[in-house]
């Protein structure tokens, strides 16, 4: 089981009853606000961009096309190795990916400026 948290992300491992840090290196001070699974990869979402892991230990920032700065990561939707966030803020709106978060474009036409996405669903 994975927490998202203030200062990173923890993990409560099966039959333990304490969490530990699952948070790599920079990533410990951290504001997350999602964590999500789709079958090859945790994604975590946050005050400081988007975060992809293998394992849930070892995380790496997968940025590219993201804004980085005033900006909440809040949801992610999956649809195969297609990924979508959901983002509030000054770039808040819906970002795409075609390679599971190692780039991302903004797909926001039709919505109003300036919006804030909190959270997204991909329908079955």
């Amino acid at each position: 089981m994975y927490a998202a948290t203030d200062v990173g992300v923890y993990r409560l491992d099966f039959g333990s009853d304490t969490w530990v840090s699952s948070s790599s290196e920079g990533m410990q001070f951290i504001r997350v606000n999602e964590l999500s699974h789709n079958g090859n990869y945790f994604f975590a979402g946050s005050d400081h961009g988007v975060f992809r892991s293998s394992d849930g230990l070892n995380w790496e920032e997968i940025n590219l096309g993201l804004a980085s700065f005033d900006t909440d990561y809040n949801a992610f939707a999956f649809d195969g190795e297609n990924a979508f966030v959901a983002a509030s803020g000054e770039y808040g709106g819906v970002y795409h990916s075609i390679n599971e978060g190692a780039a991302w474009v903004k797909i926001n036409e039709g919505f109003p400026d300036d919006i804030s996405i909190n959270a997204i669903m991909a329908q079955g």
